[in-house]
């Protein structure tokens, strides 16, 4: 090797980790990485007599060769464009010399090896996640252990996910004043919690002690996960269920009665919980169940209806579908006045209903946050501006946004103040990427907020005008939400047009939900004994088949 060969290698050359480190000769150190044997089968020819180094050294790093078997040159410069330019720019000699004065501490890959290359690009998406999730769903699916014995008496089952009084939102409340109503009407009610633990005295401790209306001696409360022994079924106790998850242990507990349906609460599509998966596959097929559905608000029943699911696929029976509809109790939200919306040079306030957790995604929070940071640079909003996030579980955070505002997350908050609250807002942004239109969006709108909220599929922006003025429609696009918001600022002073929006008809109470109208519904597939089938048969025809 030739003087000059050993300075250049000396110019360019660092030691390799310890190992380079301890070495005071930088070419002798180089040794320990390249490959003399592989480099002379790979590259030179057996009449070429100049020894591998010097070869590499002098012609074949400028040849894009490599240096042993573990780095390839090639790859490394196309996978690096960052690299590719040092090297071009002269700033390294090599991608190899790279790989030697920084590479290796920054974890590069050195050859093509696809799960590491995948790593690189995209970190996590070669993590095999789904292999326990088949366990997952097992344990999700285990039936619960039941024995079928001779009662006359009945016993009508709510199987829930949990009764957590730290979560109720809107489905827990219809579930909850569903279980009082059959209380008050004499029904012995027993609660299967499937998924989550849970007992009925912390339920009480914090909801309050008359939440099953005094009559705790009527409502019991099993969890899946505490069963040593069967539960024991009549032939005429009957099965309500919470949710897709519910329905498909509910259904297994139905067989064993004279009523092979379930009552499944629809209060969402709930496939739009999950990815296209195997949730989703499994969460859906929970629709073709023999049920009977209660639709909670006529809008869900309307897409169930032109989407051709559950009952409503002729695929499953020649007969028209039953189903009972209800629409949700909202909070009592105080009416607006003149007075109440004259600012008297207070701040306007933006509410958004705010809710980053992962199982709250169908509400948008990233998109909405897009949007209103595209209608503040859009000088949509401007001056003195309190913007406030409602419903997060993790009160606090504080997003920034264009202009220098910020939204700051509140608690989710108890009724009374929810809606003394609400009353002080101006705009709104509710948004709901899923058939469901939400509860928040009409509590807004009846407080004579302006609410920008999205349209979907059965939510179309003539059915959202019909409901309330308040409602301003836009679409799940950043530029729609802006565009929303907009209108929803540009309408403010219209006084008359925000309080006649603010009167939107639907029950004021669960007594007016769960009332004779309803029960009288229910009736046929609560009714025991061995004419039940024929009573609902009958009772459906004089309600002509759709128990609305």
């Amino acid at each position: 090797m030739t003087l000059d060969l050993v300075r250049s290698a000396k110019n360019f050359l660092r030691p390799l980790k310890n190992r380079l480190a301890r070495s005071g000769c930088v070419v002798t150190a180089l040794g320990h990485e390249f490959d003399p044997v592989w480099y002379r089968r790979k590259y030179l020819t057996h009449e070429d007599s100049k020894e591998p180094l010097a070869h590499y050294l002098a012609q074949g790093i400028h040849l894009g060769y490599s240096p042993n078997g573990w780095f390839d040159e090639k790859f490394y410069l196309t996978f690096y464009p960052d690299v590719a330019k040092a090297c071009s720019e002269g700033r390294v000699l090599c991608g190899f010399h790279h790989y030697l004065v920084a590479g290796h501490r920054e974890n590069r890959v050195t050859r093509h090896e696809l799960q590491k290359c995948l790593e690189a690009r995209m970190p996590g998406v070669t993590r095999p996640l789904l292999l326990d999730k088949s366990g997952e769903l097992a344990q999700r699916l285990i039936p619960v252990s039941a024995v079928k014995i001779a009662r006359a008496s009945s016993t009508v089952w709510v199987l829930l996910p949990t009764l957590n009084p730290d979560i109720t939102f809107g489905g827990y409340h219809c579930a909850i004043e569903l279980i009082k109503a059959l209380v008050r009407r004499g029904y012995t009610v027993a609660i299967i919690c499937c998924a989550e633990r849970s007992n009925i005295e912390y339920f009480q401790h914090r909801m309050g002690v008359n939440t099953f209306e005094s009559a705790a001696a009527k409502v019991s409360l099993v969890n899946r996960s505490d069963l040593t022994s069967p539960i024991e079924v009549g032939v005429n106790d009957r099965f309500i269920a919470y949710s897709c998850w519910d329905a498909h242990l509910a259904h297994r507990l139905a067989c064993l009665t004279n009523e092979p349906r379930i009552a499944l609460l629809v209060q969402e599509y709930e496939p739009a919980f999950h990815e296209y998966g195997s949730e989703h596959a499994i969460v859906s097929y929970a629709y073709d169940l023999p049920h009977l559905p209660i639709f909670n608000s006529d809008a869900l029943r309307y897409f169930f209806q032109q989407a051709k699911l559950g009952i409503f696929d002729r695929r499953q029976s020649d007969e028209r579908p039953e189903y009972i509809v209800i629409e949700h109790v909202r909070a009592r939200v105080e009416a607006p006045t003149r007075e109440s919306m004259a600012r008297n040079g207070r701040s306007r306030r933006l509410v958004m209903y705010a809710r980053p957790e992962q199982h709250a995604a169908r509400n948008l929070f990233p998109l909405g946050i897009l949007g209103l940071s595209r209608a503040i640079e859009r000088g949509v909003l401007a001056g003195s501006w309190e913007m406030l996030g409602i419903g997060a579980l993790s009160p606090g955070q504080r997003v920034q946004l264009p202009g220098g505002y910020e939204l700051l997350l509140k608690p989710k908050m108890p009724v009374e103040e929810y809606t003394r609250f609400i009353a002080d807002a101006d705009v709104g942004i509710s948004l709901m990427y899923a058939p469901h239109p939400g509860l928040v969006s009409f509590e807004l709108a009846e407080a004579g907020v302006r609410v920008v909220t999205n349209t979907f599929s059965n939510r179309t922006a003539e059915y959202l005008r019909s409901i309330s003025e308040n409602l301003v429609p836009c679409d799940p696009t950043v530029e729609g939400i802006a565009d929303g918001m907009e209108r929803a600022v540009s309408s403010l002073d219209d006084i008359e047009s925000r309080l006649r929006g603010a009167n939107i008809p639907g029950p004021r109470s669960w007594d007016e939900v769960f009332d004779d109208k309803f029960f009288d519904k229910l009736s046929g597939f609560l009714t025991i004994g061995p004419g039940a089938e024929r009573k609902r048969r009958l009772q459906a025809t004089e309600n002509g088949m759709n128990l609305q």
